[in-house]
């Protein structure tokens, strides 16, 4: 699905088995995946200085991280996500299986 130089973020919601998660695709290849409230890495660190300066990391906010997170990846990938369906749960998505993988990784 990412073949050929495309990017693909896939945002998963795990409502059955938090946390939710995001992995990074480029090039036909994993480049990494994070735990949305944690630290990325493994692959995803350059998200790091976007999430700070958005103020991911400061336990004093009360800001909602999925929000955060979502705003953080619309602006560093030049994004244009819906703000409606954001605040409503309802992003356009693609189903490629119709029962859960355990790990997406595998």
């Amino acid at each position: 699905m990412s073949a050929g130089g495309v990017e693909v973020l896939h945002l998963t919601p795990k409502p059955d088995d938090p946390p939710k998660e995001v992995w990074y695709y480029r090039d036909g290849a994993t480049i990494g995946w994070f735990n949305i409230g944690e630290r990325p890495d493994d692959g995803t660190e350059f998200l790091i200085p976007a999430l700070e300066e958005a103020g991911f990391f400061d336990t004093t906010l009360h800001e909602d991280e999925v929000l955060i997170t979502l705003r953080v990846l619309q602006e560093h990938f030049g994004l244009s996500l819906p703000r409606q369906q954001i605040l409503t749960g309802r992003l356009p998505s693609a189903v490629t299986a119709k029962t859960p993988p355990e790990n997406l990784g595998d």
